[in-house]
């Protein structure tokens, strides 16, 4: 190889990566080809002329060369070009075809793969872009046949969310919220997936909530919160004066205090990132059990948030059933799709009172897009 073909090869491969990250998501599938790119560039001599004076010979692997090592062991530059490379690689799936009932299935059978994975993560993703195909109840019957079993009265969970929906105090709504998510998990429930549906109906409902308790005087409520639902859990009662609670958190019960508290903390941000999703991709969220508000309160990846937030800013266009999506159209389609899968799968399991339930939450709690 002469020097000038080194050269000219070097700041060709050098200019299609620089391309690349100038508008690093513009084409999911050619990003796919972008670690393998990098590796290439980060291998070639500091001096073009070495190009062709080592023609042949292998060059030697440099620090960087990796870029799909795990974030937490990069340089924040090559972190941030992980998560675009991560980013890029799931978005290539929005171009996948829908998953069919048959496909959504297996999703609720036991899988090794950690939960906190990049594997895990970037596959529950790549399902939440590809969605799900709209199809009669009966092929989701022949799908789900098998665990098409419930010993849960919906109404017991249903009338009391619905009679919450009615007060018009959000804060009194929270308290009404956590009770009627503790009750869902002391049940014995025949089919977890109903259970799960349930719960994360509950929990985005809370988080809304939550949510809306800000500004001034926000974080003592939230300490009362907290003190108030504790002392109910421990069968102290909330009548007494403030001095004796404080005496009582900071005395005999400040260890059993200080643990439930983190453990209830760790559930209410688990209950703010399903929200954050549902309010990204739409009702997907509610048909994959790997967004269970127990996996999101579990350990994730570092650039997990980045990689949603990401992927959320740079949704290309698609080609829908009915003709060509804007990046906005796709969102809302995915949206569309997901809460007909969430409510043919309720309507499968559990019949048609869970089913209207789960509309009834689509049509009073539709996501508060997240910028485009």
């Amino acid at each position: 190889m002469s020097v000038e073909h080194a050269i000219e090869l070097m700041l060709r491969l050098t200019n299609i990566l620089s391309e690349l990250d100038d508008n690093i998501l513009a084409d999911p599938n050619v990003l796919r080809l972008r670690p393998m790119l990098f590796n290439i560039v980060s291998r070639l001599p500091a001096n073009p002329a070495d190009c062709a004076n080592n023609a042949g010979t292998p060059a030697a692997s440099t620090p960087n060369a990796d870029i799909i090592a795990d974030a937490d062991e990069n340089t924040p530059g090559d972190r941030s070009l992980a998560v675009q490379d991560r980013a890029g690689a799931v978005l290539a799936d929005i171009h996948e075809p829908y998953l069919l009932p048959s496909e959504i299935r297996p999703l609720y059978d036991p899988d090794p793969t950690p939960k906190s994975s990049r594997k895990a993560e970037d596959r529950a993703l790549g399902i939440l872009l590809r969605s799900f195909k709209s199809r009669p109840d009966e092929d989701y019957l022949e799908a789900f046949r098998d665990i098409a079993q419930l010993s849960l009265s919906v109404s017991s969970i249903s009338t009391p969310s619905r009679e919450a929906d009615t007060l018009t105090n959000h804060q009194e709504r929270v308290y009404c919220r956590h009770n009627i998510l503790s009750q869902i998990t002391g049940q014995n429930l025949a089919s977890n997936a109903i259970n799960r549906l349930f719960h994360s109906i509950e929990a985005i409902k809370f988080a809304s909530d939550w949510s809306a308790t800000v500004g001034s005087g926000s974080r003592n409520w939230k300490n009362t919160f907290y003190k108030t639902t504790f002392l109910r859990t421990a069968n102290v009662s909330i009548d007494l004066g403030d001095a004796e609670i404080a005496n009582l958190l900071s005395g005999d019960l400040k260890t059993e205090y200080s643990t439930w508290r983190r453990q209830q903390e760790r559930k209410v941000t688990a209950r703010n990132r399903l929200l954050h999703l549902y309010n990204t991709f739409g009702a997907g969220v509610l048909v994959d059990p790997f967004w269970n508000v127990d996996n999101l309160a579990g350990r994730h990846t570092a650039d997990f948030r980045q990689v949603v937030d990401l992927i959320a800013t740079h949704l290309p266009g698609t080609r829908g059933e009915d003709g060509q999506y804007t990046a906005a159209e796709t969102r809302r389609n995915l949206h569309r799709c997901g809460g007909k899968a969430a409510i043919a799968i309720a309507r499968v399991l559990s019949g048609e009172p869970c089913a209207a339930h789960v509309r009834h939450f689509l049509h009073q709690y539709p996501p508060e897009w997240t910028p485009l």
